[in-house]
């Protein structure tokens, strides 16, 4: 990756100004920076634009944050801490790297209008439907029109503080080229082929804690409460769904080698019960797509499924409302 680089000037300005960076990519640098791949904080005037932006959104799919409101929202966060996944709409301002099939990630700058000022960070972002990037697919570019969803985090180190995507943890909700829009009519996520099941079919009362359930195709469902004082409850909210509580695990055993688990993630009063994406599955890797999760690598005829969430109320329940398997051949 190309470095950013640093003038002696440039650093003591940044330390005069609590750390509020900016990159100088044509001065030599002396010395080996661990930030060079880092963005900066952003949000400052620029020649660029009029800096009149105001931050807008609630970070929601449907009400996306603006580049102004993700800068702030990043702002207040601790050193090194991450948010939820939010969505964050903008029109790409610069590329940093390219998507490309060697990471299979993208780095990138969004502002509201695709000028440099309040221009936010998308750092190392994985493709549409959360995937690595693959040959021959559109490619972002300045002027682009882009949804993200991920998490936001303050990344801070010796050379100062950047707002920008958590690595790895973002990809590219939908991507709208000069020439029209890419990845499906909503860009989301495309439901692999296997064998669903809807929790609405387990048979379970409301308000009745699951123990376990045993599916037509002959995988099992155990449920356990782990370290919450509540057990995993199917409720008939919203269609049906099993809410696990942090803590809570879901261990799933088949006679056949499961590849891929995605669970349909169910929406109640205050939200969308993703647990915020802090779902662990042991084995395999879990990625928050769209209204799913989307569990792939697992490779093993068992996996347990567990609720990790630190946060309270709703943004720390995961509402499984269906389940999708795909099995090894």
């Amino acid at each position: 990756m190309k470095k950013i680089l640093y003038s002696a000037a440039a650093l003591m300005f940044a330390f005069c100004t609590s750390f509020a960076l900016t990159s100088c990519e044509d001065v030599p640098e002396p010395y080996n920076n661990p930030n060079a791949s880092h963005g900066t904080i952003t949000g400052g005037d620029d020649e660029d634009g009029d800096n009149t932006s105001q931050p807008q959104g609630t970070g929601t799919k449907e009400d996306p944050f603006n580049t102004v409101a993700a800068n702030k929202v990043g702002e207040n966060l601790g050193d090194n801490e991450s948010t939820g996944v939010v969505y964050i709409k903008g029109k790409v301002s610069s590329v940093k790297e390219a998507y490309n099939t060697q990471y299979g990630n993208g780095t990138f700058y969004i502002s509201d209008d695709g000028k440099t000022a309040n221009q936010f960070y998308v750092f190392q972002a994985l493709y549409l439907n959360n995937e690595s990037y693959t040959e021959g697919k559109p490619n972002v570019q300045v002027g682009d029109d882009v949804v993200i969803c991920g998490k936001i985090t303050k990344y801070v180190s010796q050379y100062g503080a950047t707002v920008e995507t958590l690595k790895r943890e973002a990809y590219l909700y939908s991507l709208t080229s000069n020439g029209g829009s890419t990845g499906g009519e909503t860009g989301g996520f495309v439901l692999p082929d296997g064998f669903t099941v809807a929790a609405s079919s387990f048979g379970y009362e409301n308000g009745v804690a699951v123990p376990s359930v045993t599916l037509s195709d002959g995988t099992e469902l155990v449920f356990n409460q782990g370290t919450n004082t509540n057990a995993p409850k199917f409720y008939s909210a919203g269609g049906g769904c099993v809410r696990m509580y942090p803590g809570n695990t879901m261990t799933v055993k088949s006679s056949k080698t499961i590849k891929q688990i995605v669970i349909g993630c169910g929406t109640g009063t205050q939200g969308l019960g993703n647990a915020s994406g802090d779902v662990a599955a042991n084995p395999g890797k879990v990625a928050v797509a769209d209204t799913y999760l989307n569990i792939t690598g697992i490779n093993s005829k068992e996996t347990v499924i567990s609720d990790v969430s630190k946060v309270t109320g709703i943004a720390s329940q995961l509402y499984i409302k269906t389940l999708t398997f795909v099995y090894a051949e």
